[in-house]
Formats: structure tokens, C-alpha cells, sequence
């Protein structure tokens, strides 16, 4: 390899590695969202069947070990910061009424009574919406570290649900037990009960789920096809 050429390779590997860096974060962007979008919809389903905890979905049965912990974590984490929240937008709340109800100022004292008292009110008003804010954006930033903890345990359980339900379209229940012949019993007790008919929230979980994972599988390609070129150039970097 002459000079020019070693320059040359150097220059696109360089430009290759910066690219996967890109995808990287996109990737954990995508899997951020993901926990947010899983978090609210699970919250959603277990407050509409008046539960005070929030439960593993069914169609996660295959893996409610594994998801169990980080489930009950994140569900203890929100309560206490769902409810600094809430404790906040109502502090906020009573001091607008506290202003709306302030008396006209007539006199000159009534006047700079008010001033000094508006000043306070707009500071203390200020503050509010700062912590409010500030407590909106931890519980946007759990809900992403949620969907870090779990993507892994759920991208491989869909994968194997995606197969068998490939399988159960080909030949019934029978073949999907005999592809079933390398896992665990337990494990294909519960993925199999997962293929039954699904609620209309538990399908909005799946359809979540489906789409986080195909958007991944998207830029996991495209960050190997670019390893590929790297590899091609020289590189020891391995697939």
C-alpha cells in the first residue's frame, strides 16, 4: 500500500468511526424513547384495571424474572418522584391563587406594600417553575434509564416470540413446541402462552415494542455495514 493510499484509508476509517459514534447514540436515543413509551403504556394499562401496582404484561411472561426487579424499581422510583411533582405544581398552583386574590392597591403605601409583596411572589413564582421543570425532566430521564435496563431482556424475548409465532402460522402449536426442544420448560410455558389472543393494551405494548426493536435492528445494521468497510480498509475491527 503505497503513501497516498495509507492517508487516504486512514482519512476513512476516521470518518467511518465518527459515523458509528453517531449511530451509537441513536441507538441509545431509541432505546430511551423506548423506555419512556413502554413505561407509560404499562402505567396506563395497570391504572385502568384499578391496580396500585404496576404488573408485568403477559406477553412478557417469558421473562418476568428477569424484568420483575427493574419493574418494581422504576415503579418505586416514580412514585416518589411523581409525587415531588405533583407536590410542587400544587405549591404553585395555591401561590397564583394567593396573587389573583391580592387587594387592589389604593394608597402610596398600599402600593409599595404591593410592590415589595409581587417581587416575592415573582421570585417564589420563578422558583417553582424551575423545580417543577426540573423534577418533569428526572422523571423523563428514569423512564429513559428504564428502557437501558430492560431493552436487552426484551429484544431477545420478542425475537424468540417473533420465530415461534412464525412457526405456529406454518404448522400449529405441535411445531413451535418442537422448536421449542433447546429452552427450558418454564421459559416455553410462558412464551407460549404469550401467542394467545392479546388485549387491546397488551397489543399497544407489543406494537411498542415491535417498533423499538425494528428501529434498532435498523441502525445496528447500518453500524455494521460501516464496520464492514472498516474491517475492508484494514482494520482489525471485528463484526
Amino acid at each position: 500500500m503505497g503513501f497516498l493510499s495509507g492517508v487516504q484509508n486512514a482519512a476513512t476509517k476516521a470518518k467511518l468511526q465518527g459515523e458509528i459514534a453517531l449511530v451509537d447514540r441513536e441507538m441509545t436515543v431509541r432505546k430511551k424513547e423506548f423506555g419512556i413509551e413502554l413505561y407509560d403504556l404499562i402505567a396506563a394499562q395497570s391504572k385502568k384495571n384499578s391496580m396500585n401496582i404496576i404488573s408485568t404484561p403477559s406477553i412478557f411472561k417469558g421473562v418476568e424474572q428477569q424484568i420483575k426487579e427493574p419493574l418494581e424499581k422504576v415503579r418505586a422510583d416514580m412514585a416518589v418522584l411523581e409525587g415531588d411533582l405533583a407536590a410542587k405544581e400544587n405549591e404553585a398552583m395555591l401561590l397564583e391563587v394567593k396573587r389573583e386574590k391580592t387587594k387592589p392597591a389604593y394608597t402610596a403605601a398600599d402600593k409599595a406594600k404591593g410592590v415589595g409583596t409581587w417581587m416575592s411572589n415573582t421570585g417564589s413564582e420563578a422558583k417553582l417553575q424551575y423545580q417543577v421543570t426540573m423534577a418533569k425532566r428526572e422523571i423523563k430521564i428514569r423512564k429513559e434509564q428504564f428502557g437501558l435496563e430492560i431493552w436487552d431482556i426484551i429484544a431477545e424475548d420478542l425475537s424468540i416470540t417473533t420465530v415461534l409465532q412464525t412457526e405456529t402460522k406454518k404448522g400449529g402449536l405441535k411445531a413451535v413446541t418442537g422448536a421449542l426442544g433447546g429452552i427450558g420448560k418454564g421459559v416455553t410455558s410462558g412464551i407460549t402462552s404469550g401467542l394467545g389472543k392479546l388485549s387491546k393494551d397488551e397489543q399497544l405494548i407489543k406494537e411498542c415494542v415491535d417498533k423499538a426493536r425494528k428501529d434498532v435492528d435498523f441502525l445496528d445494521s447500518k453500524k455494521r455495514r460501516k464496520l464492514r468497510e472498516i474491517e475492508s480498509l484494514g482494520a482489525d475491527t471485528k463484526v
